[in-house]
């Protein structure tokens, strides 16, 4: 039987979002949440973001995420360059009331 990497969207949506202890240990084994920024607890949110008006474009998250601190988490699987993504980064940024 042949897996599916987790770098494939539909695997990792599966894989992390019904599974917040290993998206927690996921995200807790980057340096930035290492020692006193380690997170403690992390809430999966629904990941689509409806759009303001009729011609916007409609925008579904990897993972949205929120820890028990408040700190929110736009969770994104690139698992090739993609040229853009900094500027679709920023739209997604721009059009998340709950990053702001």
């Amino acid at each position: 039987m042949k897996l599916l990497p987790l770098t494939n969207d539909f695997t990792f949506k599966a894989v992390f979002s019904k599974h917040e202890d290993v998206l927690l240990d996921l995200l807790n084994s980057f340096p930035d949440f290492q020692g006193k920024n380690q997170i403690a607890s992390l809430k999966v949110l629904n990941p689509e973001i409806p759009k303001d008006m009729k011609f916007d474009k409609a925008i579904v998250l990897d993972i949205r995420a929120i820890d028990s601190q408040g700190n929110k988490f736009l969770i994104e699987m690139q698992a090739s360059n993609q040229p853009f993504f900094s500027q679709r980064t920023l739209y997604y940024w721009s059009k998340c009331k709950f990053c702001k």
